[in-house]
Parts: C-alpha cells; structure tokens; sequence
C-alpha cells in the first residue's frame, strides 16, 4: 500500500505574513485496478467530527487490501475551519453554494475552484461528509442522482431523495454524471464514538459494494427514505431550552408536542415555542442541551413520517 500527501496550493492570505492556503489531500493505492474513491469533510468549518472519522478510517485503510485508490480531502475550508465558523471568515460565503467556483472569484469560489480542478476529476464516487455543527446533532444521508445504493451504503437507517442544493460541491459531482451521496452525521458533542464507529464503517461498507475490499455491506435490516423534510428556524435570537434529548433522534412526536422553547437572555421572558409542521415528526437533527441560537438558525430538522417508503 503507498500514500502521499500533497497540497493543492489556493493563494498566499493577508495574515501570518503571507500564509500560503492549500488544500490537503491525501492519496491511497495498493497497485491493484478498481474504482477511486473521494472522501471529502469540513465545507463547513463547525464540522469537525468528519475530520476524526476519516483519520481513523485512514489508519484502518493502512492495514486493509484493497483495489483501486482512495483520495481523502479532510479540510475542504481551512480559512472555516480555523475560525470555528459555518462560513468563510474572510468573504463571508457558504462555499458549498460557490461551486464551481472560480480561478479570479472570492476566496471561497478559489477554494471550490481548486476542489473542481484537482479533487472531483481523480475520482469515480464520492462521499461528502457532514455533522450538526458546534450545537446540533445530525443523522441521515442524502442521495445524490443515480446514487440511491451508494447512500444506502454509508448505514443510516434514514435517507432523503430531494437532491443537492445548486452550486453545491456534490450537485457539481453529479452533473458531472458520478455518483455522490453527503452523509450528515453527529456533532453537538453528543455521541462522538458512536457516529465515528458509524462513519467508518459506512465507508468500509462503500468499498464493499463497490468491490474494493472483499466481503458484504453491514446495513440496517431496514432502511427508510423521507419525502418531505423541513427545518425549523427561529425567528427570534435568545437561548434555547430544549424539550428533547440525544435519545430522541429518530423518534416521533405529535404536532402538538412542544420540541423547545427560546427565552430572552436579559429578561427571562419566553419569546417562542416550538412544535412540529406534520401530524407525525420524526427527528434527524436536534440541539440536545441548552444553547444560544441566533436569529434564522436552525433549530430542529423534522421529517414527514406519515410519507416514509421503505428501500
């Protein structure tokens, strides 16, 4: 097995006296023909839990025979990354809503114009993985076009089939006719060994049924997709008291089942309930302790369980 390390260079930065901006992307092969692999976490620079997922599954791969390559882009935003921000600090841009970038653009459209260049050509399938960020906890995989067993594959109990957002790193991906699936999983703090055993795993299970590594998918006995999936943001800012827990992920609630409420910091007055939009929630993201949330964030993502099909 070889592995290389090399850095796609983005352009110097004004901090740090002229701090070069790369890329870091790694590379695995063992000699033997097959499918590539693109890994790729941290678009979003709150979410760091891919990162620990893809190093370890980057060690299990050092002891695994295996055909084909894997190509592994750990930090897609470094400049969020080091800022511990959803966005690009420097331009303020969602870099996944940036793709495919450009060579003369902001910082973020460089960065997605790198990725686009050096990174998507290389490989056949990809995985971009995801987590809920400093506060929220996430669960459940989003299928790309023509990517339904490639998203089954990564072992969530629960998929969605409404697509990628425009100029998104995998909506790019699969105009490109190759398959894509984002993998949205963990964060908040909440479960950290458990969603990385899940991560890892899920991608062991991507090598398998792409015939990489020898041996079957390790999958639910069931697997659900949503048809309607909706985030619940708030309207006002304050601090949010949740009326669920890390146990509640996957479960259903009534629409009349209060999720949380939000008070004023300075006053103690409660300023907002929050409830479900169908007659039976299910829950795939949550903020399982007490937080502040701003104005517009996400609170709670539901789905429609009443419309769930079975896959």
């Amino acid at each position: 097995m070889e592995k290389k390390l090399r850095h796609i260079e983005i352009c110097k930065l004004l901090g740090g006296c002229g701090y070069n901006l790369s890329l870091a992307l790694h590379e695995f092969t063992n000699n033997k023909p097959g499918p590539i692999l693109g890994l790729s976490a941290t678009i979003h620079g709150d979410q760091n839990l891919p990162i620990e997922i893809l190093r370890q599954f980057s060690l299990e791969l050092e002891k695994i025979d295996f055909k084909g390559k894997v190509l592994i882009l750990p930090v897609a935003n470094p400049p969020a990354l080091s800022a511990y921000t959803f966005k690009n600090p420097i331009d303020m841009s969602n870099l996944n809503r940036v793709f495919p970038g450009s060579e003369k653009g902001t910082l973020s459209e460089k960065i997605a114009n790198a990725v686009v260049k050096e990174y998507i050509p290389q490989a056949d399938y990809f995985i971009d993985l995801h987590a809920g960020g400093a506060f929220a906890t996430v669960e459940y995989t989003i299928i790309g076009v023509n990517s339904e067993e490639l998203a089954k594959m990564m072992g969530q109990r629960y998929l969605y089939a409404g697509g990628f957002h425009p100029n998104s790193m995998t909506f790019y991906i699969n105009q490109k006719n190759k398959q894509a699936a984002i993998c949205e999983l963990g964060g908040g703090g909440k479960n950290n060994k458990y969603y990385i055993q899940q991560g890892v795993k899920g991608i062991k299970n991507v090598m398998k049924h792409l015939k990489m590594i020898n041996g079957e998918p390790e999958l639910p006995k069931k697997q659900y997709c949503f048809k309607e999936l909706v985030r619940i943001k708030a309207k006002h800012g304050g601090i949010f008291k949740p009326n669920l827990s890390i146990e509640s992920m996957h479960k259903v609630f009534k629409k009349d089942y209060l999720l949380g409420t939000t008070y004023s910091p300075y006053t103690f007055e409660e300023i907002e309930n929050f409830y479900g939009t169908f007659e039976n929630n299910i829950i795939i993201l949550l903020r399982a302790d007490i937080c502040r949330i701003e104005s517009g964030e996400t609170v709670i993502q539901i789905a429609n369980m009443d419309t769930v099909k079975l896959i």
